[in-house]
């Protein structure tokens, strides 16, 4: 995959030497996450799975004056979250015994909820007939704070867009927090819509055609 440059910025494939950086623009840019809560580690431990996963992927990160100021994590990722869970269910307890206060948090007794049901293949989606999202996913898209604005999101953006089309496929998804407006408003503009398998819950699945 070649680089890409664009308005000062390179996008190159991104590495385990990168996921330092990641971690810190993860934790800058979802701050309020039950993962970024875990602690830094538990942040590069996650993408790490995601790196060196059995995953079809096109992961990059946005470099300006040697630092990475952003990061994309776009492919397949099916039974990514499982499989993190699995591979580090003892450390992430250990992190919580380190954090008590997370223990008796809605956010804790709804993510365990959810863990213990992914780990146990219980956690279906029912989806409405006919509103299957994309496979195709972008499914981590974070720009540090002083590079927001800059064009480095919509770079990373059609990066992986590129990728997803020389894949051979003809429409890309995601998701967002429902109440995260100025996101949904970015993805809207560059032509995602709400795809509608996901009414009920926090996060809103979107996808475009390619």
């Amino acid at each position: 995959m070649a680089d890409n440059e664009k308005q000062g910025s390179v996008i190159r494939p991104l590495s385990a030497a990168d996921l330092g950086p990641v971690a810190q623009a993860h934790s800058m840019a979802f701050h309020d996450t039950f993962l970024t809560k875990l602690g830094r580690e538990a942040v590069v431990r996650y993408y790490e799975s995601l790196l060196g996963g059995p995953y079809m992927q096109r992961s990059v990160v946005a470099v300006r004056d040697d630092a990475v100021t952003g990061y994309c994590f776009s492919g397949i990722f099916s039974g990514a979250t499982t499989s993190f869970l699995k591979k580090n269910i003892f450390y992430l307890c250990l992190q919580l015994l380190r954090r008590p206060g997370l223990l008796i948090t809605r956010m804790f007794f709804k993510k365990a909820l959810t863990g213990i049901l992914l780990v146990l293949g219980l956690n279906k989606k029912k989806i409405p007939s006919g509103k299957e999202p994309p496979d195709y996913r972008i499914l981590a898209i974070a720009v540090l704070p002083e590079s927001q604005g800059s064009g480095v999101a919509g770079e990373l953006m059609e990066h992986c867009e590129q990728a997803a089309r020389e894949m051979g496929y003809d429409r890309i998804g995601l998701t967002v927090k429902r109440n995260n407006a100025r996101a949904i408003r970015f993805y809207e503009k560059r032509a995602y819509r709400d795809d509608g398998s996901s009414e009920k819950s926090e996060y809103m699945s979107m996808e475009k055609d390619l």
